[in-house]
């Protein structure tokens, strides 16, 4: 009897264990996001062929100086798009898809993405950048190619930023940007600097960037982050 008792409670139970009357479940629905602005650019990581792993986040963030919003597309800060880009799988040997990386930037509210991808041959790295305007994904103008020296990073960014901005009416910034460095040693000291910046290490950061300054004293770049 006490058996029975139980089991005609349970059935008077709804499923979430509440008492009748049952509401209907609960659907979960995805939280929309904000509208794509066409006036903000999310640049991702590149995908990187190249012992040199530290020029996938680091180009891009370079990269990314060049889209201030002054007649051009800003760019969403860079730790904010690396965070969205590692939580949808990114790495630098393992690119999203392209229906994930406009995703990620529709998801930051941008109207358009960039991806590409550095690969290394000898002494020469090739930089491959494609625009894709967001939600559709379809590109927009075409893929600018740059190759140059491995030891050439300031000008192999110049290239690859006038060839992105003169999609978008800028290009002409581009070849009054300022420069960063000549010197290599200096470029990849300061690349490691903002590489231990964003994994939270001062110290590693500060140590970096002044070897940046050691191998080119007018290393603009390097002096500010240096004293941030």
């Amino acid at each position: 009897a006490a058996w029975s008792a139980c089991a005609s409670d349970l059935r008077a139970q709804c499923p979430d264990g509440s008492t009748p009357p049952c509401q209907a479940p609960r659907v979960a629905t995805r939280v929309p996001s904000r509208p794509p602005d066409p006036n903000r650019i999310a640049i991702l990581p590149f995908r990187v062929a190249t012992a040199d792993t530290l020029l996938g986040e680091g180009f891009a963030e370079l990269l990314s100086t060049e889209f201030t919003g002054e007649g051009v597309p800003r760019a969403i800060d860079m730790a904010t798009v690396l965070s969205a880009w590692r939580r949808a799988g990114g790495g630098l040997r393992t690119p999203l898809t392209r229906a994930r990386a406009v995703q990620v930037a529709r998801d930051l509210g941008a109207g358009l993405v960039s991806e590409g991808s550095i690969v290394g041959l000898g002494r020469q790295i090739t930089i491959t950048t494609t625009l894709l305007t967001v939600p559709d994904g379809a590109p927009r103008g075409t893929a600018a190619r740059v190759t140059a020296s491995s030891d050439s990073l300031d000008a192999a960014l110049r290239q690859a930023a006038t060839g992105l901005l003169a999609v978008v009416g800028g290009q002409q910034r581009a070849i009054e940007g300022a420069r960063f460095t000549d010197s290599p040693e200096a470029m990849r000291s300061y690349l490691a600097g903002l590489s231990a910046w964003r994994r939270g290490r001062p110290q590693a950061a500060v140590d970096a960037f002044d070897r940046a300054i050691g191998a080119d004293s007018s290393f603009a770049q390097a002096l500010f982050r240096r004293n941030m």
